[in-house]
């Protein structure tokens, strides 16, 4: 019987980085160019309100920046360009992973079709996995895990938010921890890049982790943006297709091959 392993999902995963490359990545590299525009316009903005918002003298004054147009602004279009992103990319992954190129229009097609379902499902997502967190830490990670094929089952399928949960916890039985591992290197690895990157734009001027105008001033920067927009890039890239590759690993573990529910979307 065949099992799960990391190796060969590590493997699959970079194969599918390539072979979706012309589809995947590049719309994954259009949807990042829109939203550093975005954020080269809206930072500053954003920036303006929340030095404004700071009064030592008032704890209270912090909340002000929850009225601020480009607080909200930043916060759903940064939610709706995450469901876009993902809805579109594992399409690609998907279909490339059966010998086919999405083009540029159909993963923006596929994008915007499931925008509200993926919306729900991220929403549904942060708040579970947040709360497992705060209950001794544990239950989150298992959810983290449990949950790792819901994206794919979503778009792979085209079930509803609540099944997507469902098909991603019957998949995923038996493999979690194995599952959980692999998220965890990609995060690590992300983490890493993310705090040479930062150190390296904003130089040491922070001291004792309190950020000076120094530091604001750099992280609205264009270098910072663009920088941080390749990072994103290709963060994304690599945990589309890693989220397609576990999906697909299990789909052949638990269905026997790539038929089924999958096969039939893409006829």
């Amino acid at each position: 019987m065949q099992k799960f392993g990391i190796g060969s999902t590590l493997s699959r995963t970079f194969n599918l980085v390539g072979r979706g490359f012309g589809s995947a990545g590049l719309f994954l590299l259009v949807v990042q160019v829109i939203s550093v525009a975005f954020n080269y316009v809206v930072q500053p903005l954003l920036m303006g309100d929340m030095t404004a918002s700071v009064d030592p003298t008032n704890p209270a004054a912090g909340l002000a920046i929850f009225a601020s147009v480009w607080y909200w602004a930043t916060l759903l279009f940064g939610l709706a360009m995450s469901a876009l992103m993902y809805g579109g990319a594992i399409h690609g992954y998907l279909r490339a992973a059966r010998g086919v190129e999405a083009s540029l229009p159909e993963c923006f097609e596929k994008g915007v079709t499931v925008l509200l379902p993926l919306i729900g499902l991220t929403l549904l997502w942060w708040i579970g996995i947040s709360l497992g967190l705060l209950l001794l830490v544990v239950p989150g990670l298992i959810l983290l895990a449990m949950w790792a094929a819901a994206m794919p089952a979503l778009v792979g399928e085209d079930t509803g938010v609540i099944e997507s949960f469902g098909r991603s916890r019957e998949l995923t039985r038996g493999y979690r921890l194995k599952i959980f591992l692999l998220l965890l290197l990609f995060l690590i690895a992300f983490y890493l890049v993310f705090a040479v990157l930062i150190g390296g734009l904003i130089g040491g001027a922070s001291l004792g982790g309190l950020m000076g105008a120094m530091q604001t001033e750099a992280m609205a920067s264009p270098v910072f943006l663009v920088a941080t927009g390749l990072l994103g890039w290709v963060f994304t890239m690599l945990i589309c297709a890693a989220l397609s590759a576990i999906y697909l690993e299990l789909l052949e573990i638990k269905d026997g091959s790539q038929s089924g529910p999958l096969a039939d979307v893409f006829e």
